[in-house]
């Protein structure tokens, strides 16, 4: 094998590419003297390989690409959308049954927020969502405190600054009220650290529910809270459109942003 051929690349970018673990678990595992590549045990994670050549075995058994898995979650409250939470609290993968664990949720949704969540094993999918050129539309039913008027959402529509960095602007329009509340509809193109209650809180307004609906064309629909399923595949086959991937590929899975 020829090192830095076009068909190499680090051992640890094979575990998520291939949809069995992220960089940092794959990190894990080569460390702790469970993968080897062609027999010998490999703890350099930066170690060249090529898959069409090489074999690679996890504990003794020979790794595969895992089929293509596309879910969509109605995420409740309360539950953080991370794999493995320090803290010990109730996780989205822990919503999942076992045969669908090994998929990874696109972004996130923080532990206060609820709806529709992505969870996939495509990483050129993945990153096409969350990467810094995405273009995918994610709408959001927002409801805060108190009333409002339209021109106080001014500043989002023009482009926020946060951070230090002026944001894309963002669609808001009011949708109506409940109570003494105020819901609205924001569509935005990036996702940034709790965004969007960090952006109204900045134009002076208390989030005080907030739900995702849809990711470009994929609407959340009459999914109950809580609950997961398979997404048909001509949904998948628009959403990779919009996506602009004309064909399935295997980027691997990386960061995620929490932007609600």
């Amino acid at each position: 094998m020829t090192e830095g051929s076009r068909s190499e690349f680090p051992l640890r970018r094979l575990f998520p590419k291939w949809g069995h673990a992220s960089r940092s678990a794959a990190d894990r595992l080569i460390a702790a003297a469970r993968v080897a590549v062609n027999g010998v045990i490999v703890r350099d994670p930066e170690h060249l390989i090529d898959p069409q050549r090489d074999r690679v075995e996890l504990d003794g058994v020979a790794l595969a690409p895992l089929p293509k898995l596309y879910l969509m979650m109605n995420k409740p409250r309360g539950v953080v959308t991370t794999l493995r939470d320090p803290e010990g609290r109730r996780s989205v993968i822990d919503l999942l049954p076992s045969e669908w664990k090994h998929a990874k949720p696109v972004g996130r949704l923080d532990r206060d927020s609820s709806g529709l969540l992505l969870l996939t094993t495509d990483g050129d999918l993945h990153f096409a969502i969350t990467g810094p050129d995405s273009t995918i539309e994610k709408h959001y039913h927002v409801e805060i405190a108190g009333s409002a008027s339209d021109s106080d959402f001014d500043p989002l529509r023009r482009g926020i600054e946060l951070d230090g960095e002026v944001l894309a602007p963002a669609r808001v329009s009011i949708r109506g009220s409940v109570g003494r509340n105020t819901l609205l509809e924001i569509v935005l193109v990036e996702g940034r650290f709790r965004q969007i209650r960090r952006s109204l809180h900045r134009v002076g307004h208390r989030v005080r529910a907030l739900h995702r609906v849809a990711i470009g064309s994929l609407a959340i629909g009459a999914l109950e809270s809580g609950h997961v399923e398979e997404i048909p595949l001509p949904e998948v086959d628009a959403l990779r459109v919009e996506a602009g991937l004309a064909q399935s590929g295997d980027r691997e899975i990386a960061g995620e942003s929490e932007i609600s």
